[in-house]
């Protein structure tokens, strides 16, 4: 492969990094999870924030298969952190009957993972 040929296809990359990005600003995405654990009732969340992430900023769909117990749970981010600091991992803690899920179940994870090391507690 040329240089030039290259060069043009990283600024095409780019460019359509670029516009998926701005594209999905105002939706509901899944959020990058690092990592999860149900711990005394809790239901303990690690994500990448950038600086304004707050607990607030997710929400919860909890879908049950036909196995009773079994629960799989998709994190929402309903917001964008649009700091500008350097990405780092935070964890956040809900109440079970927050997320939405029952003491007994089985939890799954459907959000996509990421690996951070946590840094920050809230």
């Amino acid at each position: 492969m040329s240089k030039k040929t290259t060069v043009m296809t990283s600024l095409l990359a780019l460019l359509f990094t670029s516009l998926s990005a701005c594209a999905g600003k105002d939706t509901k995405d899944a959020a990058a999870v690092v990592d999860y654990r149900i711990h005394n009732d809790q239901f303990e969340l690690t994500v990448v924030s950038q600086g304004c992430t707050k607990k607030e900023d997710f929400d919860f769909e909890v879908r049950r298969s036909g196995q009773a117990g079994d629960a799989a749970v998709l994190v929402i981010r309903n917001r964008e952190d649009k700091c500008k600091r350097m990405p780092f991992a935070m964890t956040f803690q809900f109440g079970l009957s927050e997320v939405g899920l029952r003491e007994s179940e089985k939890v799954r994870l459907l959000n996509p993972t990421t690996s951070l090391k946590p840094t920050s507690r809230s």
